[in-house]
């Protein structure tokens, strides 16, 4: 079976000249609430729209 755990840690970082993926990092906080909070966002995914910067 699968552990997405591990799968999900074991990410590597990729980095373009105009891309940069990486972990999510709790500095990354106020800018997931500010596009989780809008509900025209979220009204295209599977997560109800943030309500507050801890709920993000």
């Amino acid at each position: 079976m699968l552990n997405v755990q591990e799968i999900y840690q074991a990410l590597p970082e990729l980095e373009t000249a105009r891309l940069r993926l990486r972990k999510i990092t709790l500095n990354d906080v106020e800018d997931m609430f500010l596009y989780g909070s809008d509900p025209e966002v979220s009204r295209y995914v599977t997560w109800a729209t943030h309500q507050t910067i801890e709920g993000a």
